[in-house]
């Protein structure tokens, strides 16, 4: 699954300061991966690291009235989150958290 214009909103640990940028959101069996634009920065966030998958209508105090995707994980034993506004946020939350469920151990993937 890929987003080519998803907007995001920002890493919680990096405070409230960031700026909000367009980029590239793709979501694979191993990870949920994010390119910025500008300024140019890379996200990769690993399925098995996903802790909750929602549905918000701000984060970092930063709307567009409308419902962003959030996805809680772990770095490195940190708690963080992420949001972006992406087309359809509740098709990504349902195929985030079947990826999460599936056992690719056995897949010809």
């Amino acid at each position: 699954m890929q987003a080519l214009s998803a907007n995001f909103f920002g890493q919680k640990s990096k405070g409230v300061k960031q700026i909000r940028g367009k980029g590239v959101l793709v979501l694979t069996k191993d990870e949920l991966w994010f390119s910025l634009a500008l300024p140019a920065r890379e996200i990769s966030i690993s399925v098995k690291d996903i802790k909750s998958v929602k549905l918000i209508k701000s984060h970092l105090s930063k709307t567009v009235f409308r419902p962003l995707l959030c996805v809680e994980f772990l770095f490195q034993g940190i708690e963080d989150s992420i949001a972006w506004l992406v087309n359809d946020p509740e098709e990504w939350k349902t195929d985030i958290e079947k990826v999460q469920k599936k056992d690719w151990s056995h897949s010809n993937y």
